[in-house]
């Protein structure tokens, strides 16, 4: 953080330091596709697949990265000729990935897995006993290795340059190899509008690779011919979105079937062939949202209530818990206490959950530590899923704590949050907005500038959202600035003057004017 008040030359300066070592910058600049562990010899067997019309499955996964996995490769393999089925997994009766239940419905000779795959032991050995060709594209940590044809995976043998990418992304890198076996003529930019969404959705780091995909699938949004992306566009009335748009309004209404229901809403979402059909998909991921929303924050009150404040790591559980629900509560459990959280839903004996890293933890590796105490996990450093016996819990809450604190975890513990430091108001402008804008996307490892307000005067309050947050204009010396809060942790009362952290925006359902968005108000 800055000691001295920030002018907009330091903004701009900071912001540049983020990409000085970044060597993907644009497309252009990418690996070549052959440069993906395995990616050739998969693709080979594919395009031996076309020819002689064989049925070619592909099992998804029900988050946005996985149904934007399996959307994809359907879609490209349908235009060059193939007979496909896929299959996406439902989260109640299936769990996740290539489970042994789901080769029961399988009837083809090829089975190609995104974004799941990498820990299918037991599954592919009976793929190998039935004489099924399995193809696995993932990008989730990686154990013991499954018997396949193929495995793609950006940290499998000598590794991709990039480890860091999500699973839909490596499945764009095995269409472009496809693509070159093919001799074919396919734009892959074409479907840069859905890899963009799930990277984001998926929280890869926005650098390097990431950032290249994102900026470009951005842009590829505005001019998309899908019926998905033209339906969300109409419903949201917008043409132009955002990394935070795509983060807040996008991601969690295809999440929405996956939790509630099944994510083959989602798929179909996104397949839809017409915007007609697209519509109606749309608004019914759009109801099943709200009533996530309901069902999130009922369980997110319950387990900030039962969380134990003085442990490191954060592990509640409960019987009746909606299973759909338990990541984005151990999401908002991390954010609100910064520290990791695992969610558990108990079903009798059982205990299914989710977790979430917070600050520069890694939540797999503590998991991986006890795995004596757990049934199945799996995941990245970032988030993961777990089961285990009802009766480990306390146990296992016990010895993840123990483990954070053998491995000085403490250290590790950074804000993610970087605040740049410091602004006066007077710097506060359109050059400053061009400047912030042009170093879009925000997300994960290029956090959205935050800066400091000190001893600001609050007048013109008025609460807003049920009295969850707030509209002010903020005065400093002759500058005044409107800004607004939605989660408020406490409210200021007119005429006092407050420090406080906030992001600067654009607000244009009043004119284009620059507003504040205030992300915490400091004790002053």
């Amino acid at each position: 953080m800055q000691s001295s008040v920030l002018t907009k030359k330091d903004v701009l300066e900071i912001l540049k330091s983020r990409f000085e070592n970044d060597t993907v910058t644009s497309l252009s600049k990418l690996p070549h596709p052959h440069t993906m562990p395995n990616n050739e010899k998969a693709a080979k067997r594919v395009k031996q697949a076309l020819v002689s019309k064989e049925k070619i499955t592909i099992v998804g996964d029900y988050d946005v990265d996985g149904v934007v996995s399996a959307a994809i490769l359907e879609e490209f393999l349908q235009k060059h000729g193939a007979v496909t089925e896929t299959i996406i997994p439902c989260r109640f009766n299936d769990g996740y990935g290539l489970g042994v239940g789901i080769l029961e419905r399988v009837n083809g000779s090829i089975v190609i897995t995104v974004d799941n795959g990498i820990a299918a032991i037991d599954a592919a050995e009976i793929c190998r006993q039935r004489g099924i060709e399995l193809i696995i594209i993932d990008h989730h940590t990686i154990g013991e290795l499954p018997h396949a044809h193929a495995i793609v995976h950006p940290r499998i043998d000598e590794g991709f340059a990039y480890g860091e990418i999500c699973a839909a992304a490596v499945v764009w890198y095995f269409m472009a190899a496809l693509k070159i076996e093919l001799e074919s003529n396919e734009n892959m930019r074409d479907y840069l509008d859905l890899v963009a969404i799930a990277t984001i959705a998926d929280v890869m780091p926005l650098k390097d690779i990431n950032r290249a995909i994102v900026k470009a699938g951005i842009e590829t949004i505005k001019s998309s011919k899908r019926p998905a992306i033209k339906a969300i566009k109409a419903r949201l009335a917008k043409e132009e979105f955002s990394s935070t748009d795509i983060a807040y309004k996008i991601s969690p209404r295809l999440n929405s079937a996956g939790r509630l229901v099944l994510a083959k809403e989602a798929f179909s979402f996104l397949r839809a062939q017409s915007i007609e059909e697209a519509l109606l998909l749309f608004d019914k991921l759009d109801a099943l949202n709200e009533e996530r929303k309901k069902i999130e924050t009922a369980v997110t009150e319950e387990a900030l209530a039962m969380a134990n404040k003085d442990d490191s790591v954060i592990v509640v559980a409960k019987e009746g818990w909606h299973e759909g629900v338990v990541g984005i509560v151990a999401s908002r459990l991390a954010q609100a206490l910064k520290k990791p959280a695992l969610v558990f839903s108990i079903d009798g004996s059982h205990a299914k959950g989710s977790a979430r890293s917070a600050m520069d933890i890694n939540i797999f590796e503590l998991i991986a530590k006890n795995a004596h105490l757990l049934g199945n996990f799996g995941g990245h450093k970032m988030a993961a899923g777990v089961s285990l016996d009802a009766a480990n819990i306390e146990a296992f809450r016990k010895a993840i704590n123990d483990c954070y604190s053998e491995e000085g975890t403490e250290e590790k513990r950074v804000c993610s949050k970087e605040c740049l430091g410091e602004i006066d108001f007077c710097e506060i402008d359109e050059e400053l907005l061009s400047i912030l804008d042009e170093f879009e996307p925000y997300g994960e490892a290029n956090e959205k500038p935050t800066f400091l307000g000190n001893k600001t005067k609050v007048s013109q309050l008025k609460t807003i959202s049920q009295d969850t947050g707030f509209k002010a204009t903020l005065v400093c010396g002759d500058k005044r600035v409107k800004a607004v809060c939605f989660r408020a942790s406490s409210f200021p009362r007119e005429n006092e003057h407050i420090d406080f952290r906030f992001s600067i925006f654009k607000n244009d359902y009043m004119g284009g004017s620059i507003e504040l968005l205030i992300e915490e108000i400091m004790v002053s």
